[in-house]
């Protein structure tokens, strides 16, 4: 499977439509035998579940580290993990 890279043209149009946008400030994690179950949180409300298949959930993963890790180096600050 190849990872698809979404260009920022296509970012930008995608939040200028009515495209659903979901804040979160929790989850939630299932591991079953075909997919992934990922249920975010806000304020330990439900807002919506995710299915992904496993590679998938592994690149999804492998973006936001590499994404932190940037922007960690660009601006010299660590994100601390909350409990």
């Amino acid at each position: 499977m190849s990872e698809v890279t979404i260009d920022r043209n296509e970012i930008e149009v995608a939040l200028e439509a009515d495209t659903q946008e979901i804040y979160f400030n929790g989850f939630a994690l299932a591991l079953a035998t075909n997919d992934f179950i990922i249920v975010l949180t806000r304020n330990g409300k439900e807002q919506v579940v995710l299915n992904t298949s496993h590679a998938t959930a592994k690149m999804l993963a492998n973006r936001i580290n590499q994404s932190i890790e940037k922007f960690e180096q660009k601006t010299k600050t660590t994100i601390p993990e909350q409990l």
